[in-house]
């Protein structure tokens, strides 16, 4: 009887763990203000996971400096850590942001001045025992150090990216390329760069995203997205528009097509909501329908699935508390939930980590900081398979126009609900209609010769261009 119920027992143990979505990561991680822990990273140098944060300092007691590792069983420090971490006047909490494997090294990216004893601006280099810096210097020193949040090997270059404007005393977009020797800046088409958060290559063409554009040009294609063939930089269809939008750490392919995740919303004119995918030649919506203050932080693809991690409550108008995963026709959300944003992820020894500024997971307090994805199928809400509808696009012609203008409005507007208006170079109204079709002739015979400008809006949508008339 009592073997038999151990053995009940047992079992039921088994199916309790195999039903949870989450779970911890042996040790506790001591954080300033109890607020969290912002990346987790893969060091498959060494076959260890490197948890960093500008808020902790202990991990189980021990003194770590906003940076530590884990080999599955214990915790340990990385040489004392960043060396600026705890002095508040000068930088407070500086971090590890990014790394990959180099010349049998780990080279780490972030946001520091010195790490483990080294002066090494931002970037170092990890061997397992000691920190050293690249043979040339990337970044000065100074009070706020810049942020390196990536790198890409394309071409047997290395691209680093991130928010700095210079690299070895020269100009760059925040992005620059590492031969070994030197480097080598990139400087992007357009006027204002906040930062490069995702580089990658798709139909062997260079992808660069990030919070890039020209302020006050709305409609320039030229947004948040560029592609570079070899020869020069190009648009990505019409980019991604809004004033406030923008492509966070997040491009992935998924599927033979590449899938971008960030802030931006169909209200701006965008096919999708905070995660669209890209076919090579135009946009589609895959259905996410998040929330207007939602995002989404990365996007990352394991056993033919991709997970999108972030803050935001609803994805394809469910419940989601921060992580949803597609199969390629519809989204899931795991009932199982985090109980606040989740910044980064990374995939270990194929499990996915999660670290973010949660506190527990469905009353779990040992989940705190960062967490392990055990199983995403169990208590799943999914909605119906998605019909992916390419968006048409915008056109206008003839250029210039006569007496007749044509216009094709894109299917993300609603045709019976949107209104197209000509003004003068004086703002004045001059022709008003409401349009019945998605393609609409209007007779412009009683328009002198000119410049004018043509909006045509809906409640959610609104596209303005200029347009002249022989």
């Amino acid at each position: 009887m009592i073997k038999r119920l151990a053995f009940i027992l047992m079992l039921l143990s088994q199916h309790l763990a195999e039903s949870q979505n989450w779970g911890s990561v042996q040790g506790v991680l001591k954080t300033d203000f109890d607020l969290g822990v912002e990346f987790v990273l893969t060091d498959s140098v060494h076959d260890e996971l490197i948890v960093s944060s500008k808020f902790f300092k202990y991990v189980n007691g021990k003194y770590v400096r906003g940076i530590c590792r884990w080999d599955g069983v214990r915790w340990d420090s990385l040489a004392g850590g960043i060396n600026t971490h705890d002095v508040i006047n000068i930088n407070p909490g500086g971090m590890a942001m990014s790394c990959i494997p180099y010349q049998g090294k780990l080279l780490v990216g972030g946001m520091f001045q010195s790490i483990g004893g080294v002066n090494a601006t931002s970037l170092a280099l990890w061997d397992g025992t000691k920190w050293d810096s690249l043979p040339k210097r990337a970044f000065r020193f100074t009070d706020n150090p810049v942020q390196v949040a990536g790198f890409y090997k394309h071409n047997n270059l290395l691209y680093i990216y991130g928010a700095f404007d210079t690299i070895a005393g020269q100009p760059c977009s925040g992005i620059a390329t590492w031969d070994g020797n030197n480097f080598n800046p990139i400087v992007l088409p357009v006027s204002f760069i906040g930062s490069i958060s995702s580089v990658l290559e798709f139909k062997n063409q260079l992808y660069v995203a990030g919070g890039f554009y020209d302020p006050g040009v709305f409609y320039n294609h030229k947004r948040h997205i560029l592609r570079y063939n070899g020869i020069k930089w190009d648009s990505v269809g019409v980019g991604i528009l809004g004033g406030f939008s923008e492509v966070l750490g997040s491009m992935v392919i998924y599927k033979n097509e590449l899938y971008v995740g960030g802030h931006f919303l169909k209200s701006n004119g965008n096919i999708g909501e905070n995660v669209m995918k890209w076919d090579g030649s135009q946009w589609y919506d895959v259905g996410f329908e998040g929330e207007q203050i939602g995002l989404v932080r990365h996007l990352i693809v394991k056993n033919d699935k991709l997970y999108a991690i972030g803050a935001f409550n609803i994805a394809s108008n469910h419940l989601a508390n921060h992580f949803a995963v597609y199969d390629g026709e519809r989204w899931c959300t795991a009932k199982d939930t985090l109980d606040g944003p989740i910044l980064s992820t990374t995939k270990y020894r194929d499990t996915l980590y999660m670290a973010g500024y949660f506190w527990s997971s469905s009353g779990d307090s040992t989940i705190h900081g960062i967490a392990k994805l055990l199983n995403d199928e169990p208590y799943r809400w999914c909605n119906p398979p998605f019909p992916v509808v390419p968006l048409t696009p915008f056109s206008v012609y003839p250029v210039p126009f006569t007496n007749y203008l044509t216009i094709e409005i894109p299917n993300n507007f609603t045709s019976n609900t949107t209104t197209i208006q000509i003004t003068n170079s004086l703002g004045q109204i001059v022709l008003s209609q409401a349009a019945t079709s998605y393609n609409v002739t209007i007779n412009t015979s009683s328009l002198s010769s000119g410049m004018y400008y043509l909006t045509i809006e809906d409640t959610s949508n609104k596209k303005i261009v200029k347009i002249i008339k022989e």
